[in-house]
C-alpha cells in the first residue's frame, strides 16, 4: 500500500510545487520523460536484458533537452 500512497502522493506534491515556478507546457513535458527514465533504470538494475527500441525514448529525451536549452 505505502509503494502507491507514497509516490502519488509525493509525486503530485512536486508537480504542484514545480507548477508554482515553471510553465505549465514545460512541467508537462517534463512529466513525459518520467516513463522513459523509469524503463532506462530498470533496464540498468535488471540482469535479463533484451533488446529495447529506443528511438521514442530519444525523442522525449532530445526534446526535454531542448526546452532546457531554450530557458538557459
Amino acid at each position: 500500500m505505502a509503494l502507491a500512497v507514497v509516490p502519488t502522493i509525493g509525486g503530485h506534491g512536486l508537480v504542484n510545487k514545480s507548477l508554482r515556478s515553471l510553465p505549465a507546457p514545460t512541467v508537462g513535458l517534463f512529466l513525459l520523460g518520467e516513463p522513459v527514465l523509469a524503463s532506462l533504470f530498470a533496464w540498468l538494475l535488471f540482469t535479463r536484458r533484451r533488446a529495447v527500441d529506443g528511438r521514442g525514448g530519444a525523442v522525449v529525451i532530445s526534446a526535454l533537452g531542448l526546452v532546457l536549452a531554450r530557458r538557459g
